[in-house]
């Protein structure tokens, strides 16, 4: 992992600072810090910390206001092309060779528990497909914490996949054939066989039979896309004579969520802000969080 800050701003140039891998650079106005800037006056003695330490890169704000994309935080994981503000500067952060599990990682912990819990957001992770706007925005380690977090900026697609990417595929595809079930024309035998659909041992369809319902639609379609995450949930995809090809990772809750911004178009925002609603209790059951309802 590589990590380097560029500081703009206030300055009459910009500076490109190296950070070594495993090192704690602490920044401020001091003379006695790592990063020292004493012609900054409105930084304090010490402002933040950046942590490479570790497999992720993370910061943490000491004595001063720091805002992560211009949104105050008090310690937040880095990606590459985060900017970071304080006082009058700006830091761009630079990241090379950093990997999505490595973004979630954290301090080294001998707790069985916490690393079971990051090792499955890290799945999450890789199952969503998120947005660089949405990897800014993660709660690591917190599902709800992080899908509320996507709500609140105003990126419902990046939530919707990334709640589907926490529920088990036969919820996700339960809670998206009952929800678009009347804008995709579905019944009630075909939204329980689309839930039968993503088992890997079911034979509710065949692939064929599922790629003549995505034909049978308009191509850009709610209904097209809700038959493409079936189609997408497992299995290859290419035919039964030729080699296996397994559908990537992300395509299952990247088919419903655009299921899901299509059919929202033929109902009013208040529809689209209950399904985000909805959407938010179903993963609510799933870590056991019943306190209050998503931000609008």
């Amino acid at each position: 992992m590589s990590v380097a800050l560029h500081i703009e701003g206030a300055r009459q140039r910009s500076e490109r600072i190296a950070l070594r891998d495993g090192q704690v650079a602490v920044v401020g106005r001091s003379p006695w810090v790592d990063i020292s800037l004493p012609e900054e006056t409105e930084l304090a003695e010490e402002h933040f910390r950046i942590d490479c330490r570790h497999t992720g890169c993370r910061v943490q704000s000491i004595n001063g206001t720091l805002l992560r994309n211009g949104v105050q935080t008090d310690t937040a994981a880095l990606i590459d092309g985060d900017s970071l503000a304080a006082g009058r500067l700006q830091f761009r952060v630079q990241i090379s060779g950093l990997t999505p599990r490595q973004v979630v990682a954290e301090q080294p912990s001998d707790r069985p528990e916490q690393v079971s819990r990051l090792d499955d957001f890290a799945g999450i992770l890789g199952r969503a497909g998120l947005s660089p706007e949405a990897q800014a925005q993660l709660v690591i380690g917190d599902r709800m914490g992080t899908f509320d977090a996507l709500v609140t900026v105003g990126l419902r697609k990046d939530a919707c996949r990334f709640a589907i990417a926490c529920l088990p595929r036969a919820v996700a595809m339960g809670w998206a054939a009952a929800s678009l079930g009347a804008v995709c024309g579905l019944s009630l035998e075909e939204q329980h066989q689309l839930v039968e659909s993503v088992d890997i041992e079911s034979n509710a369809f065949t692939p064929e039979q599922i790629d003549q319902q995505i034909v049978a639609h308009a191509e850009n379609s709610a209904a097209a896309w809700i038959w493409k995450a079936a189609r997408w949930s497992h299995g290859s995809l290419l035919g039964k004579e030729l080699p296996p090809v397994p559908p990537a990772p992300h395509l299952f809750a990247l088919a419903i969520s655009v299921a899901v911004s299509l059919g929202s178009v033929q109902h009013s925002d208040d529809t689209a802000v209950h399904w985000v609603e909805s959407l938010r209790d179903q993963l609510a059951t799933l870590t056991g969080v019943v306190d209050g309802s998503a931000p609008r």
